[in-house]
C-alpha cells in the first residue's frame, strides 16, 4: 500500500523516474513472494506499460504489455478484468502510435469486446471505441472512423472531459474529410465542455482554441 501511495504521488508530480524505480519494485517484490504469474504482477506491468506510452518509450511499453498479456492469457480466472483490458488496449494505442494500424486495431478492438464479455460500463467501452476511431482516422477509414467516434461519444456523460475529447477527434476527422462547418460545432462543443470540466490553465484548452482557430 506504501508503494502504491507513492506511485501515485510522484505520477502525480511528474515524477517518472521515481514512479519507474518504485514499480519496478514492486514487481521484485511480487516475484519474491507470488512469483511471476500471478494477476497483482501482470497488473503492475500493465501500470508500467501505461507509464513508458506516457513519456514516449514506446518499445518498453510494448514489451512490457507483452509481458503483462502473456500473464493472463495463461490465468484460469480473472478477478479484475480492468487491467486486463487496459494492458490489451495499452498494446493498442502503442502500435498506434508507433504507425502499426492493423495491429492496433486488433488489439483495440479485443478491449471493446473484453468490455462486453466482463460487463463493464458503456464509458469504459468507450474510451476504445474513441482509439479505434482515431486509428481508423489515420488510415484514412473515414466511414468506420465516424462510426466508432460517434459511439464513444455517445457512450460518454456531457460533464466528461473524455466527452470533450470525443468531440475533438470527431472535428479532426471532418477536417480531414473537407467538412469544415461540420467539424467546426464539434470544436466549439468540445470546447465548451472543456471550459467546464477543466481548470483554467489546463493544456487542452489550448489545443482546443487552435483548433477553433
Amino acid at each position: 500500500r506504501a508503494l502504491s501511495s507513492l506511485v501515485t504521488y510522484y505520477w502525480t508530480n511528474g515524477n517518472y523516474t521515481k514512479v519507474e524505480e518504485i514499480m519496478i519494485e514492486q514487481l521484485s517484490i511480487m516475484e519474491t513472494y507470488n512469483g511471476r504469474d500471478s494477476e497483482g504482477y501482470a497488473q503492475t506491468l500493465s501500470n508500467l506499460g501505461e507509464l513508458y506510452t506516457n513519456i514516449g518509450q514506446y518499445e518498453k511499453a510494448k514489451n512490457t504489455y507483452a509481458a503483462a498479456n502473456d500473464i493472463y492469457e495463461r490465468l484460469d480466472v480473472i478477478n479484475n478484468p480492468v487491467w486486463y483490458i487496459q494492458s490489451q488496449g495499452g498494446t493498442g494505442i502503442v502500435l498506434m502510435m508507433q504507425g502499426n494500424y492493423q495491429d492496433a486495431e486488433k488489439y483495440l478492438l479485443h478491449a471493446s469486446v473484453l468490455c462486453d464479455k466482463y460487463r463493464l460500463d458503456g464509458r469504459k467501452k468507450g474510451l476504445w471505441m474513441g482509439m479505434l476511431g482515431i486509428t481508423y482516422t489515420a488510415m484514412g477509414q473515414y466511414n468506420k472512423a465516424e462510426k466508432y467516434l460517434l459511439e464513444a461519444k455517445s457512450r460518454m456523460p456531457e460533464n466528461d472531459p473524455e466527452c470533450g475529447k470525443a468531440l475533438n477527434n470527431i472535428g479532426l476527422l471532418y477536417y480531414r474529410m473537407g467538412q469544415y462547418d461540420k467539424s467546426m460545432d464539434y470544436f466549439v462543443q468540445a470546447y465548451d465542455i472543456k471550459k467546464q470540466t477543466l481548470p483554467e490553465n489546463h493544456p487542452l484548452h489550448g489545443s482546443s482554441l487552435s483548433n477553433i482557430a
